[in-house]
């Protein structure tokens, strides 16, 4: 049995060269089925030559001049070199079988292409290994701890100070070799991805590499930005901003208006109670107009004891009772405080001159200086500098001021000298019968103090208690009026009955208005029945009438021309007491200064009555019991 190998690679030339046209096609399709046959079981050259009839070679190829077709010495040619003629019909389906077979890899093909990609595998990896081995050597420099391992733009090592030798700087890159560092405004993801020798860090704002703090980019390296006093240019402004720096007049300097330069950065001007040297050669960094006190250290107005500053100027402190903001514009070391926008002691001391003292005074009728010197809690008010009561009350047993009582209200001192108790503006006082606050006789309460009563004709409220009742005057259409009878009349004193049978006589020629009630009585009696005679006429009033009472000379006047000439005297109410050598009144009251008639002496040694001379008009003396005359009797 031939193997397959050699069945495929040599078939007896007289099995498959055709004669004619006709036998190469049926040759085609026998190899056909030949090719279909092996791939399904061994071939033998028995069973081939039982599908196939041997077909003699030389009769086929005696006259081929083809050079592809191949005689060896068995007469043995090889199918895959086989090419059919040009113009031979042979069908496609009979064609693609041979093409397959034309292609077809052997086993020695195979295995040479599989050592071919392992050797080229090796020398990638030999490769690889000898570059990591030659970066990871490049890493084994030792370093001291207080140097920096060189980074030369290549990659970014550092050094482990842990055992001294230069490493990456992120561990996970040691495997494959550091990274190169990158330049400005390249991406970056980690601190030291960029350049320190051109100055650059990576910003992790914007993840690329940036300019470190205080440099700036020139266009080729990252600069230091320019400090104080240093060149600067306008459209260039590198003046370091983190010092407050700007570029003036082509100069990185301070902002004078706002800031200083304090020998490390320009600072804000410096407010009151700020720290500062007064013997800086440079400035104090005091804000004007402060200047650095020598003894605080601090900034503070010129007079910091007598003056403050208030943001922008200085200005006084404000002493007792002066405008202020806050506590802290009000005098120091005063204990003053700034209360409703004055500066005033607290509530528990009061201003002495200078400073705020305590405790106020709690005592009555103690000396003062200032209205707050006397304890309020107490009632107490300094008073023409002297701690009183306040208005409306008064100072109690118990040490302190009570409220004074009004109209009505009850009052305690019994024995009421003062009448502190009752409210003093208002005239009332306390009535020791009472125990009541009331007013004064011939006083009225109207609501809000005592007032006089009205006289007659005036101006009355809502009841008679505005008018004297005493004078017998009522309120009558809101005028005081002798209104209690309609026969009664105001004589100018009083309100007076004067009964039908009596006279009216009006005061002419007085000085002041007045109207008499008068009867003359033409029965001839001594002094003493006279005057007996008078009380038994009645008015309104009650038994008020007298003697007549001669008040002064224009009453002596009235009376003379009443009794007419036709009487030669009349009998008035006058009477002589020798024991007390003077004048009285029928009702025992002294008598007014009479009008005496000439040579009547001035004193008697026994009691006198008084009768007036008509003719004379003038008053003289009589004995009471031995003389009889006509009288004159006066309703009261």
């Amino acid at each position: 049995m031939m193997s397959d190998d050699n069945y495929e690679r040599s078939i007896p030339l007289s099995l498959v060269l055709p004669k004619s046209e006709h036998e190469l096609t049926r040759i085609s399709s026998s190899i056909e089925q030949l090719n279909r046959i092996k791939t399904e079981s061994p071939i033998t050259t028995e069973s081939a030559e039982n599908i196939l009839q041997v077909i003699p070679l030389n009769e086929v190829f005696t006259n081929s001049d083809d050079p592809d077709i191949n005689i060896n010495e068995n007469h043995c040619v090889k199918v895959s070199a086989y090419t059919p003629p040009i113009n031979s019909q042979i069908s496609t389906e009979s064609s693609v079988p041979k093409l397959k077979n034309y292609f077809t890899i052997n086993s020695r093909l195979f295995y040479g292409l599989i050592l071919l990609i392992g050797i080229i595998y090796s020398i990638i990896i030999i490769s690889l290994a000898v570059i990591l081995s030659r970066k990871i050597a490049s890493l084994t420099n030792v370093c001291p701890q207080i140097t920096y391992c060189p980074m030369d733009n290549s990659y970014i090592v550092i050094c482990d100070i842990l055992n001294g030798t230069c490493k990456c700087y992120d561990p996970n890159d040691n495997l494959f070799g550091c990274f190169s560092q990158r330049y400005y405004q390249q991406g970056c993801y980690r601190e030291h991805e960029c350049s320190s020798k051109y100055n650059l860090m990576c910003n992790l704002n914007m993840y690329q590499c940036d300019c470190i703090s205080r440099y700036y980019y020139n266009g080729t390296i990252c600069l230091p930005l320019s400090s104080y006093g240093q060149n600067c240019s306008t459209i260039h402004n590198y003046c370091d901003s983190s010092l407050n720096l700007t570029c003036i007049n082509n100069q990185c300097t301070c902002n004078t208006n706002i800031t200083f330069w304090n020998n490390h950065l320009c600072e804000t001007y410096r407010s009151v109670n700020s720290p500062c040297d007064p013997y800086s050669t440079i400035t104090s960094g005091c804000k004007a107009p402060l200047i650095c006190d020598n003894t605080t250290y601090s900034c503070q107005c010129s007079s910091s004891s007598s003056s403050y500053f208030d943001g922008t100027v200085c200005l006084s402190y404000g002493s007792y009772l002066k405008p202020c903001y806050n506590s802290s514009f009000c005098l120091p070391s005063t204990l003053l405080q700034c209360v409703y926008g004055v500066c005033q002691c607290d509530d528990y001391s009061y201003w002495s001159g200078n400073y705020c003292l305590s405790p106020k005074i709690v005592q009555l009728n103690v000396s003062c200086t200032d209205q707050s010197a006397c304890e309020y809690d107490y009632g107490l008010k300094c008073v023409n500098n002297i701690c009183s009561c306040e208005l409306n009350s008064y100072w109690t047993s118990g040490n302190y001021c009570d409220t004074q009582a009004t109209f009505g209200e009850r009052c305690q001192n019994k024995n009421c000298t003062t009448c502190s108790q009752c409210v003093s503006y208002t005239n009332l006082y306390c009535s020791n019968s009472t125990n009541v606050c009331t007013c004064p006789q011939n006083y009225f309460w109207d609501g809000f103090v005592c007032q006089q009563q009205r006289l007659f004709q005036s101006f009355c409220g809502v009841d008679d208690t505005w008018c004297r009742n005493d004078l017998g005057l009522k309120c009558l259409n809101y005028l005081c009026s002798c209104a209690v009878c309609s026969t009664c009349f105001w004589d100018g004193i009083r309100c007076r009955d004067c009964p039908t049978s009596w006279q009216i006589v009006n005061a002419t020629n007085a000085t002041r208005s007045r109207v008499y009630c008068y009867n003359r009585v033409n029965s001839y009696l001594d002094w003493t029945h006279s005057s007996l005679a008078c009380l038994n006429v009645t008015s309104f009033f009650g038994p008020t009438s007298h003697l007549v009472y001669i008040d002064d000379n224009q009453e002596l006047s009235n009376v003379a021309t009443f009794a007419t000439s036709s009487y030669y005297d009349i009998f008035i109410g006058h009477k002589y007491s020798s024991n007390t050598s003077q004048w009285f009144l029928g009702n025992g009251t002294v008598s007014p200064t009479m009008q005496f008639c000439a040579s009547v002496p001035t004193s008697f040694t026994t009691d006198q009555c008084a009768r007036i001379l008509i003719g004379s008009t003038c008053i003289t003396n009589i004995m009471c019991s031995t003389w009889t005359s006509r009288f004159v009797c006066e309703l009261d």
